[in-house]
């Protein structure tokens, strides 16, 4: 797998990285059981941290997203968040501990939307995940 685009941008789009039936079954359940709680960062939204589903399901995508990097990585922490329609996260930097990131999109319901993110040259980006 080819690191230039990471190494030149800071962040690579990889598409299929995942099957989402799974992931979308345990989304479904922890709404159900409401497990995922309402979003101070973003009214309207719903997140979870750490659920061990996710957890366990990361540290077997570490490999691949080495690949991907061309860097050892740690595992640091797992977060999900659920948007709904309307929701704009405000334009931030994540914290040290998010210095590398992987972000899945398990779909919408209309049409997709764009996600901001700058490169390591601070230049803007708009990517339809």
């Amino acid at each position: 797998m080819d690191v230039k685009d990471f190494e030149k941008t800071g962040f690579k789009i990889v598409k299929k990285l995942i099957e989402p039936g799974a992931f979308l079954a345990h989304c479904e359940s922890l709404e159900k059981s409401k497990k995922l709680t309402k979003s101070n960062e973003l009214p309207g939204s719903q997140s979870l941290r750490n659920d061990p589903f996710f957890h366990d399901y990361m540290l077997d995508l570490l490999p691949e997203i080495e690949e991907h990097t061309g860097i050892k990585l740690h595992k640091s922490y797992c977060f999900i968040h659920s948007y709904s329609e309307g929701n704009m996260l405000k334009s931030h930097y994540d914290r040290p501990s998010c210095e590398i990131s992987v972000l899945i999109s398990l779909g919408h319901s209309n049409k997709p939307w764009p996600f901001g993110i700058m490169d390591k040259n601070e230049h803007p980006h708009s990517i339809i995940l």
